[in-house]
């Protein structure tokens, strides 16, 4: 399948082209329309965690004596700008690199990284991290910066949101999991729909197989959560004891 074959399924789905047949699209400028709102619809869709179909491990290198990285395409961490990092460890090699110890990094906020009074210390390894979700040009990349400023060689294995790309042209071949392409034709022929009120003859219940469709792919992204009990309850602090601070990394009070 090809681009192409999502968007005349969305004309078709949205009513614009009653008839089959391409000659409707290939002889206008439908196609590049449609293809500029199809990136834009999947674009929108890099936003919301439940459409996101994976999380994916990277590694990127730490820098003796370097704190803050830039992330995205021809980065120093070249992997794809991040809307958000769901989760990052410490591959701490230094010691055994066949056995490497693998320690869970906090992810700080805005507030938090502000509260470090003093940000180049340093230490043998990292155990807090910042991301400014930054876009700087030419390419858009982010910062992330680690606290405190590592000394030696190490990994930190950031878990990111597998999102999806900008396609180049109509003839690109497409491949989706399982769910996602019945979901794109519908909700593309609504946006189409939209685009096309003088033409678009699309039913209520393709509206709603629309909706339907992108309902089954959260379901199926829906994250498994670990069971824990309401801190209330227990009354200790959450988190994992920081022996190098003396509390618990993750607890806000």
């Amino acid at each position: 399948m090809q681009v192409k074959d999502l968007i005349y399924a969305g004309f078709r789905i949205a009513g614009v082209l009653a008839n089959a047949g391409r000659n409707f699209l290939e002889s206008g400028s439908h196609y590049q329309d449609a293809f500029a709102i199809l990136n834009a619809m999947l674009d929108s869709w890099n936003t919301e965690r439940l459409t996101v179909f994976s999380i994916k491990q990277h590694d990127q290198n730490l820098v003796p004596l370097q704190q803050t990285y830039t992330i995205g395409p021809g980065g120093d961490w070249n992997a794809p700008r991040p809307s958000r990092i769901e989760r990052a460890n410490l591959v701490y090699i230094s010691a055994n690199p066949d056995q490497p110890l693998e320690i869970p990094i906090e992810i700080l906020t805005l507030d938090g990284w502000k509260s470090i009074p003093l940000k180049n210390v340093q230490s043998v390894f990292p155990l807090q991290l910042y991301y400014d979700a930054a876009y700087d040009s030419p390419v858009g990349v982010g910062n992330v910066s680690v606290f405190p400023v590592p000394q030696v060689i190490n990994i930190v294995r950031l878990f990111l949101w597998q999102i999806f790309g900008q396609f180049a042209s109509v003839d690109d071949s497409v491949a989706f999991p399982p769910g996602y392409l019945k979901a794109i034709q519908y909700n593309l022929a609504r946006e189409i729909a939209m685009r096309w009120p003088e033409t678009a003859k699309m039913s209520p219940l393709a509206l709603q197989e629309a909706s339907d469709a992108k309902e089954k792919i959260k379901l199926l992204n829906t994250p498994m959560l670990d069971l824990a009990c309401d801190e209330a309850l227990v009354n200790r602090p959450s988190g994992m004891w920081n022996w190098r601070t003396g509390n618990y990394a993750g607890h806000s009070s």
